[in-house]
């Protein structure tokens, strides 16, 4: 004798309940895709922030051991040793500051601006001199990864995603940011004495 089964009772979800999940679904998404994409843009922001901050020690170090540092350095005397794709010291471009800082940088001959292969402008603040070698006195660099004026707002107040990370190279060949420059720091030609400035490093940035 054949064996029977039950008819089934229900064969699926109904409309209503697929279209109750879809909502909940676009919801989820609505809040977690751009949390996703944001973690991923900071990512790539500072992966490109460390190569820079390779490349301006390599540079530094470079010419110290050619021995031309001395009080007269500017951030120019090391483009020479650096990669980049173009120099722009005329177009009146502009760039992002760091956060907190409500002024931004101009392209010229005081600022010069490097496009470089990874993406991003490196700005020379080539204003300021060395002004010495010891270990105090800094040359410094601002580096925005989209290298455009914007300030992207992405988390809270310190996380501007467009906001640029200023890197500092000592005499003595240390390199760090604004946000942990030595005690005392002096920056030549500008009576520029200080540090450290707390909450000057983009949210995006770690080492």
């Amino acid at each position: 004798m054949p064996i029977r089964f039950p008819k089934a009772t229900r064969t699926g979800f109904s409309l209503s309940e697929l279209l109750i999940s879809l909502l909940i679904l676009a919801e989820i998404a609505t809040f977690t895709i751009p949390k996703v994409l944001s973690a991923q843009q900071n990512g790539q922001n500072n992966a490109k922030a460390k190569a820079v901050a390779a490349m301006i020690s390599e540079a530094f170090n470079i010419h110290k051991l050619n021995g031309l540092v001395d009080a007269n350095t500017r951030t120019i005397h090391l483009t020479q040793y650096m990669n980049y794709l173009s120099y722009d010291t005329t177009s009146g471009r502009s760039v992002d500051n760091t956060p907190r800082q409500t002024s931004w940088y101009t392209c010229s001959s005081s600022y010069p601006c490097m496009d470089l292969p990874i993406g991003g402008v490196l700005l020379l603040l080539n204003n300021c001199r060395l002004g010495g070698t010891t270990s105090l006195n800094y040359l410094a660099f601002m580096y925005d990864p989209d290298g455009t004026l914007n300030g992207d707002y992405v988390v809270n107040a310190w996380n501007w995603q467009g906001k640029s990370i200023h890197f500092l190279i000592y005499a003595d060949g240390f390199l760090t940011t604004r946000n942990n420059m030595k005690a005392g720091s002096v920056q030549g030609g500008c009576a520029t004495v200080g540090g450290p400035d707390v909450g000057l490093d983009p949210g995006w940035f770690s080492w």
